[in-house]
C-alpha cells in the first residue's frame, strides 16, 4: 500500500510536468498514465486484505460498512473539488493536488504503525507459479467463494449499465435541467450511502445476510424496469436511491462473507482475482449496452437489463446455496 501510494504520487507530478512543461507527445503521457494504473492494481488488494486482520472478525461489518460509505463520500466531494480546482488554479495544480493526495494516504498508512503479521497455515516456501495456481484452486473448491466471484461481477455488470442508460433517458427522455441532471447523479451515491449506514446500525443483529443479499438483488430489477417506464426526472430520483441502497445491500453483504470466509492469508489474493474480474465485466457490459441503446433506445434497453436482473436473482437465490444459507 505504502509503495503503490508513493509511487502514485510520483506519477501524478510527472504526468503535471509532462503535459504543462515538458508539453510531452500524448504517447509519453499515456505510458505515465497506465503505469499509475498498473500500481493502483497493487493496492487494491492489499488494502482489502489487511481489514480483517486490523479490525477483528467481529468487526467487520461495521468496518465494511464504513469503508464503503467513506468512499462514496470521496467520490461525491472529489468530483466537485476537483472541478474548483481545476476552475481555480488550472490543470497543472489541480493534477498536482491529486498527486499530493497519494502522498498524504502514504503518510496515513505510516501513521496507522505496523499492521498485523498474518500467520501462515503451511510453512514451507512456495514459488510464484505455485502459489497463483494455489489461489484458483482454492476459489474453485470453496463453494462459497465460487458462488461471490461469479455472483459479484454480473451485479456489478449490470448495475453500472442500468445507471449509464439512467443518465441517457435523463438527458434524451426526462429531459433534465443542470441542476435535477446533478441531483440524479447525486442520488446514486446518496443511496450507496443510505445502505451503507443501515448494514452499520444493524450490527450483529443481522441474521442471515446471505439472504439479505438476494432481496437486494431481487429488488433491484423491478427498480430499473419502473425507471424505464418513467416520464419525469423528480419521480425517477426515490427509485435511484433505492437502486443504490439495495445496491449497497447486495455489495457489502458479499464483501462481509470474503472478509469473514476466507483465511487472512489467502485474502489478497482472492481480491485480486475478484477485482480483476469485476473490473473487467462493467466494461464489457457498457459496451453491449451503449450499442443495444443506440439501436432500440435506452428506455427499452433498461426495461431489458431490469427483466435480466430480475431472472439473475431469482436464478441466483435458487442455486446458489452457499450465499443463501450463509449467516
Amino acid at each position: 500500500m505504502l509503495a503503490s501510494d508513493v509511487f502514485r504520487g510520483v506519477m501524478a507530478v510527472l504526468i503535471a510536468v509532462s503535459l504543462f512543461g515538458w508539453h510531452a507527445p500524448f504517447p509519453v503521457v499515456l505510458l505515465l498514465l497506465s503505469l499509475s494504473m498498473f500500481s493502483s492494481l497493487f493496492q487494491a488488494p492489499a488494502f482489502h486484505a489487511s481489514v480483517a486482520s486490523m479490525v477483528g472478525r467481529e468487526h467487520i461489518q461495521q468496518a465494511t460498512g464504513t469503508i464503503h460509505m467513506v468512499d462514496n463520500l470521496a467520490r461525491i466531494s472529489g468530483l466537485a473539488a476537483a472541478g474548483v480546482a481545476v476552475a481555480a488554479f488550472g490543470g497543472f495544480i489541480a493534477i498536482l493536488i491529486t498527486g499530493a493526495t497519494f502522498l498524504l494516504s502514504a503518510v496515513c498508512v505510516l501513521m496507522a504503525g505496523r499492521f498485523p503479521e498474518v500467520q501462515r497455515s503451511v510453512s514451507q516456501q512456495t514459488t510464484f507459479a505455485q502459489e497463483w495456481r494455489s489461489s484458483f484452486g482454492y476459489i474453485y473448491r470453496n463453494p462459497l467463494i465460487r458462488s461471490i466471484v461469479l455472483l459479484n461481477p454480473v451485479l456489478i455488470l449490470f448495475f453500472m449499465s442500468a445507471m449509464m442508460l439512467v443518465q441517457v433517458l435523463a438527458v434524451k427522455v426526462w429531459e433534465a435541467n443542470p441542476v435535477q441532471f446533478g441531483l440524479i447523479e447525486t442520488c446514486i451515491p446518496l443511496g450507496y450511502m443510505i445502505g451503507s449506514a443501515l448494514l452499520i446500525a444493524s450490527g450483529k443483529r443481522l441474521k442471515r445476510r446471505g439472504r439479505w443479499g438476494f432481496i437486494g438483488l431481487i429488488v433491484l430489477g423491478p427498480i430499473y424496469i419502473f425507471l424505464s417506464n418513467v416520464s419525469s426526472p423528480i419521480m425517477a430520483l426515490p427509485f435511484i436511491v433505492g437502486g443504490g441502497a439495495m445496491f449497497a445491500c447486495c455489495t457489502m453483504l458479499t464483501q462481509i462473507m470474503l472478509r469473514t470466509a476466507v483465511p487472512d492469508e489467502l485474502q489478497g489474493r482472492v481480491y485480486g482475482v475478484v477485482g480483476t474480474i469485476t473490473s473487467t465485466a462493467p466494461i464489457l457490459g457498457l459496451t453491449v449496452v451503449s450499442v443495444l441503446a443506440d439501436q432500440w433506445g435506452a428506455a427499452s434497453v433498461l426495461q431489458g437489463v431490469g427483466i435480466l436482473l430480475l431472472a439473475t436473482g431469482i436464478l441466483a437465490a435458487t442455486t446458489l446455496k452457499s450465499i443463501r444459507t450463509y449467516h
